[in-house]
């Protein structure tokens, strides 16, 4: 059975919605919260344009090292490759050297990173 983690995505105090992980396939979806998607503003009107409120699998992003499978708006709140590894040598002692997923790393940032969604 896979684990899931989750994190609300917010935005200046706003929730903009939900990315879900199934850490046991790799699998991220990200889903806007109504509200949010009904406001009219665009993080990504590319690629994650609100018109689009269903759950959005982002497959092709999970080959690419840089995105780790999150849409370029979220990912781009992931830490850097020092980050990373400063935040899997915290987690090493707690996870049992399980490495840390994007959506664990983005919980543990949170609004503590400038620019960062929250």
């Amino acid at each position: 059975m896979a684990d899931y983690a989750s994190a609300d995505v917010v935005l200046w105090g706003a929730r903009v919605g939900r990315i879900i992980e199934e850490e046991g396939v790799g699998r991220r979806v990200f889903q806007y919260d109504p509200d949010f998607a009904n406001r009219g503003l665009e993080i990504s009107p590319l690629n994650l344009p609100t018109s689009d409120t269903g759950p959005r699998v982002f497959s092709e992003l999970s080959r690419s090292p840089a995105f780790e499978g999150l849409p370029g708006v979220i990912a781009d709140s992931l830490p850097d490759r020092f980050g990373t590894a400063l935040i899997q040598a915290h987690f090493d002692k707690r996870l049992g050297g399980r490495k840390v997923t994007p959506v664990q790393k983005l919980l543990y940032v949170g609004d503590r990173a400038p620019g960062a969604l929250e």
